[in-house]
């Protein structure tokens, strides 16, 4: 298990306060001295307006100020988490960031602590087409069920919200990072008895998972000996994602000893099969 980087990053709050005085200017009760005054005078009365008056422009302007740069800093922000995801479908190579997310932040999870490289490299983790960072940490299982934690970030990983749980069935499973961003599952062996692998695939939708099934994508498989697999058989399976959302698969016939080998080309975004080469 690759070593759990543990980074605790402590960020300070700075206080600033600032006091401004007001002056009140009291007038005397009129004379006929009053005509009599100084030039002195009503400079000097006039220099204590002129500074009332600065005192009161600069706090307008700081209150402008202040909302703008804030709002300029979310669109930035906004335009950044929107490009198109760069999702690796290749070993982690040990470096900070993948997919440009921060391995910073631990996971907790029922059999272990993980960054975000551990989950991807799991096929657990990836980057959503909006730009933003999605991670299932497992909880634990319980009645044939397997749970996990869906954690999502909008800021390159940096900080992550847990969103709720997601329930799969317990059993066999690979999973699968495409380039697009989602996620492909095959299963079998769980409480429904499947005899060779479903699927079924997640794409990030709000702050939820969008799951779309495909209970026949190996039906249309055909062994060397002619025949088509069978809910009654028993068969061994493996599979490889090789890119382009083509997968190199072998399954064999564990009783009639048959065996397809050859790649299958799904839609991402419907599970549909588009093509079955057989490269027997």
């Amino acid at each position: 298990m690759k070593k759990t980087i543990f980074i605790s990053i402590l960020a300070g709050l700075a206080v600033m306060s600032a006091s401004c005085g007001i002056t009140e200017v009291s007038s005397s009760e009129t004379s006929s001295s009053a005509e009599g005054a100084t030039a002195a005078e009503e400079e000097s009365a006039a220099e204590i307006s002129t500074e009332e008056e600065a005192t009161a422009e600069p706090t307008t302007v700081l209150q402008e100020t202040t909302a703008e740069p804030t709002e300029e800093s979310t669109e930035g922000a906004t335009a950044e988490i929107t490009e198109s995801p760069q999702v690796s479908i290749v070993p982690f190579d040990g470096s900070w960031e993948v997919d440009g997310i921060s391995n910073e932040y631990i996971f907790e999870t029922a059999v272990g602590n993980f960054n975000y490289a551990d989950l991807q490299g799991n096929c657990l983790a990836s980057v959503a087409e909006d730009g933003r960072a999605y991670a299932l940490a497992y909880a634990g299982g319980a009645a044939g069920s397997a749970y996990y934690d869906l954690y999502i970030s909008a800021d390159k990983g940096d900080t992550w919200t847990n969103c709720g749980p997601v329930r799969e069935a317990n059993g066999e499973t690979l999973r699968f990072c495409l380039e697009d961003g989602s996620m492909v599952v095959f299963y079998w062996k769980t409480a429904g008895c499947e005899a060779y692998p479903k699927a079924f695939s997640y794409r990030l939708s709000g702050d939820g998972l969008a799951r779309t099934d495909n209970e026949t994508i190996f039906d249309g498989i055909v062994f060397d000996d002619g025949s088509s697999p069978s809910a009654e058989g028993d068969y061994g399976f493996t599979a490889e994602y090789i890119g382009d959302n083509i997968f190199d698969v072998f399954m064999c016939d564990n009783e009639n000893f048959c065996s397809f080998y050859g790649h299958i080309e799904i839609d991402p975004v419907t599970l549909a099969v588009k093509s079955i080469t057989s490269l027997q």
